[in-house]
């Protein structure tokens, strides 16, 4: 436990946590935020912010907050930590509490209330409150509105956490006096975007970028890989591509919603069902932008 003995030691000015005192939380969190990659390589172990007791007692605070101040105290450690902490807290918070931190440390996620009505439709699901029944498809159980990721998610582990998202928003704003079907389409739309039809399959936009913003997206890609010479990309199987065949292949791929996780950005998927890979080895991605915003 690498922040607890740095904490015993004294080193790295890491000192131990007062979670009822948000000034203690945001000064120390920014502290080993800054000194995490450092600890990390130091002591060879995994980067962490928090020692285990803490992550207990972090976790024990959590539990004690309303949908409302869970939503800001959460996002305040998201702001203090940064990217890369973030992605240090999510994984020590573990999988109980890994959507609603990502939720509250979206910046437009909070300021929307789209955390806050997570939190709350969760508490409210938990205590069965008969305000929060969710019209589901008889044959299948699934809520009718969440019909529409078929075809647009189809990693089970991430259609599955989708889903509880969409369901615990929707059930938070059930509970506040949307109507459930009001509430289950408001809910989609925050958590995944508008969907649409490209090439034949699913996709969805959000933060009001538009299908036609996507397809300006892909022939802007298309121009500037025709003026490109040489290998600038290559197939899972190694194969490479000029930049005037990955144009030609551009305008027929699919695109799926990028790993990257980053809203209106998609991995090129070519015909063959191979994904377009950059030289670097990276995934090759397309974003969409709306430039009126």
């Amino acid at each position: 436990d690498p922040i607890a003995y740095a904490m015993g030691t004294g080193s790295y000015d890491v000192q131990s946590i007062d979670f009822d005192n948000l000034q203690s939380v945001v000064g120390q969190i920014s502290i080993r935020a800054q000194n995490a990659k450092t600890i990390s390589t130091d002591y060879g172990t995994k980067a962490k912010i928090f020692s285990l007791d803490e992550v207990s007692k972090l976790k024990t605070k959590i539990d004690g907050l309303g949908a409302r101040e869970r939503s800001a105290f959460l996002g305040a450690i998201a702001d203090v930590v940064g990217a890369d902490g973030v992605g240090i807290v999510h994984r020590q918070l573990g999988e109980e509490y890994s959507t609603g931190f990502l939720l509250a440390a979206d910046p437009s996620m909070r300021a929307n209330g789209v955390a806050e009505n997570y939190f709350l439709g969760k508490a409210g699901i938990a205590e069965k409150q008969t305000k929060v029944g969710i019209v589901t498809s008889p044959s299948t159980g699934i809520p009718l509105k969440l019909e529409a990721l078929n075809g647009l998610i189809d990693n089970p582990v991430v259609r599955e956490k989708v889903v509880d998202s969409i369901t615990a928003v929707a059930a938070g704003k059930v509970m506040s006096g949307t109507s459930a079907g009001e509430a289950m389409t408001q809910a989609m739309t925050e958590i995944v975007g508008e969907i649409y039809d490209y090439n034949g399959r699913k996709v969805a936009l959000k933060d009001g970028v538009r299908l036609s913003d996507l397809e300006d997206a892909v022939r802007s890609n298309v121009r500037s890989f025709e003026r490109l010479k040489g290998v600038v990309a290559k197939l899972p199987n190694g194969m490479p591509l000029t930049g005037e065949q990955v144009a030609k292949l551009l305008p027929d791929a699919e695109l799926r919603m990028s790993t990257t996780g980053e809203d209106n950005t998609f991995d090129v998927v070519l015909s063959n069902g191979q994904k377009l890979i950059q030289s670097d080895g990276s995934p090759f991605t397309i974003k969409a932008v709306n430039f009126e915003k």
